[in-house]
């Protein structure tokens, strides 16, 4: 994980999603990596993660935590698909290499959370407690020792 200073992290983090943006043309995307302060209390992950959502105007709701496997799997849906009509937007390979991106702004061990339920086969947002007014919204927070982000998509019907 390269160091940036906060100004760096910000333009690194608005050139991956404008990246997004441009291939996800549909619905809203959300893309925010920030530096913690050095005194936030990294024990309670909940408060933490209201406060990003608070900060990017989203409704601040409890979280479920989910493991690595979990994450990448959200991640490639929110990327490649329309939540509402699962339209495919881009390719898979194209939204795991915008998630891999996404993710080297984390050093390990970092810690996944997300307001969805998915079912499998195919894998698909089932039910979600919503942080928006859209119609669909789920993504991801990471959490690591030194930083929080999201990457989040909301679509309508």
């Amino acid at each position: 994980m390269p160091h940036y200073s906060d100004q760096e992290l910000a333009a690194q983090t608005n050139e991956l999603y404008f990246q997004i943006a441009e291939k996800r043309k549909y619905g809203f995307i959300s893309c925010a990596v920030k530096s913690l302060a050095a005194n936030a209390d990294r024990s309670d992950p909940q408060f933490l993660i209201a406060e990003l959502l608070k900060e990017l105007g989203f409704i601040p709701v409890a979280l479920d935590e989910i493991e690595d496997g979990q994450a990448r799997r959200i991640f490639n849906l929110i990327l490649s698909r329309d939540l509402a009509y699962r339209v495919e937007i881009m390719s898979q390979e194209e939204a795991n290499q915008l998630a891999e991106r996404f993710l080297a702004f984390f050093e390990p061990p970092v810690r996944y959370f997300t307001n969805g339920y998915f079912t499998e086969n195919p894998f698909y947002l089932r039910s979600w407690d919503p942080i928006s007014k859209a119609t669909f919204d789920t993504g991801v927070v990471v959490l690591s020792e030194a930083r929080i982000g999201l990457l989040w998509a909301e679509d309508e019907d």
